[in-house]
């Protein structure tokens, strides 16, 4: 949902965006004076946590389905994963 528009991820969806256009923004403002900083925003795929099962109760149907086949990461997957882009 943080790269395309998903069915039943419009509020979602939009804080993604949101976030991708302030890490672009960002960095074509530090790249002048600030070369050697990186700017890293990331979008795990759905992750096996509280949050997520939370989230699910409110997801409509279709949505379910359509991630039903995209799998579920583990948290620690998802944390090394990220940090190990990171640098």
């Amino acid at each position: 949902a943080g790269q395309v528009g998903a069915y039943g991820y419009t509020v979602y969806a939009s804080t993604k965006w949101a976030l991708r256009g302030f890490a672009e923004t960002l960095h074509a403002e530090l790249i002048r004076w600030k070369p050697n900083v990186s700017i890293q925003v990331a979008f795990p795929i759905d992750t096996d946590t509280p949050g997520y099962e939370s989230e699910k109760e409110t997801m409509p149907e279709i949505t379910k389905k359509l991630n039903a086949n995209a799998g579920l990461a583990r948290p620690e997957d998802t944390a090394q994963a990220m940090v190990a882009s990171a640098f």
